[in-house]
């Protein structure tokens, strides 16, 4: 796997699939319980890396995170929630193996407020899109769709004996509170919650008319209650054929920052064949986190 930029500071919209697209997350029949775990873990790991949360989406085969990185600890947030997300479902329902797909996450970057705020749109109708429920307030997993931002929301520790039979602080219950992202900072909490919610309705009556003219139903909480978690899903799953690292509508634009990506990487391939070859003073390019984080290699500035 090449290298990856981590920058302090820079905000992504973090999406991971699970293994074979199980419906490993779904809610089923225990929607507070399954919701209240991932709120949980969410929230401890948000807390222990510093990471701030703008929008999130647990789906059934798949989950959406929209974040910033404050303090360039993502690799460690998703070692953390990732891997006792998994461990406590995987405890829950009584089995072993991988939950999710290999290859970890596909985080994407957008470089203008426009398409980031779409993103925050695109999460917190991700189940409506889907064709799975008319409003997004009805999923049943977690999810920000009536989160306002600056809103604060406590998620208690569920009571599962996994969490007596593994080692770590489990404090009785955490708190996320969804905050303004970079794209929106121009705004109070309540302006930029009434600009999300209009474009996010604006989307769901589109969807909406869409499945009338095709003439098909959304599937309802009654139907997803019954689903099994060890199934994959119908057509209703996303592609995610594809891991891209920049997500920009305009082409060239687009270009400019898969270009800048090669460049960091051929900066770090070089020092880090310097390094390897016994160059302790070699400095890595800013953003740089594995290496820092194994060996404290030397890293160069912010631009």
């Amino acid at each position: 796997m090449r290298a990856r930029a981590v920058i302090p500071g820079q905000s992504f919209k973090l999406t991971l699939r699970c293994h074979d697209q199980r419906l490993f997350l779904a809610t089923g029949t225990e929607p507070e319980l399954i919701r209240e775990l991932y709120g949980y873990l969410l929230g401890l790991a948000l807390r222990k890396y510093g990471l701030l949360f703008h929008g999130g989406n647990q789906m059934g085969n798949h989950h959406h995170l929209d974040l910033t990185d404050v303090r360039g600890q993502r690799p460690l947030f998703k070692a953390y929630f990732h891997g006792f997300l998994a461990r406590a479902l995987n405890s829950l329902r009584g089995r072993t193996g991988n939950f999710w797909e290999s290859g970890g996450s596909c985080d994407t970057v957008r470089d203008n407020d426009e398409e980031y705020l779409a993103d925050l749109v695109y999460t917190d109708t991700n189940p409506v899109s889907a064709g799975l429920v008319r409003w997004p307030e009805r999923w049943p997993g977690f999810h920000s769709a009536d989160w306002a931002f600056g809103e604060t929301r406590t998620f208690r520790r569920p009571s599962m004996t996994w969490f007596d039979l593994v080692e770590g602080e489990w404090p009785d219950e955490v708190s996320i509170t969804r905050t303004r992202p970079p794209c929106l900072s121009s705004m109070s909490d309540a302006e930029a919650t009434a600009l999300l919610r209009d474009r996010t309705r604006q989307r769901c009556v589109e969807k909406q008319h869409e499945m009338k003219v095709q003439h098909r139903r959304f599937k309802g909480v009654d139907k997803l209650a019954r689903e099994r978690w060890w199934r994959r899903p119908g057509s209703n799953t996303e592609d995610f054929t594809v891991k891209p690292k920049v997500a920009v509508r305009c082409k060239y634009r687009r270009r400019a920052m898969i270009q800048r990506n090669k460049t960091w990487e051929a900066e770090y391939l070089e020092a880090d064949e310097a390094f390897a070859a016994g160059d302790r003073d070699v400095v890595y390019p800013y953003g740089t986190w594995l290496q820092r984080f194994r060996y404290a290699v030397n890293v160069a500035a912010p631009p």
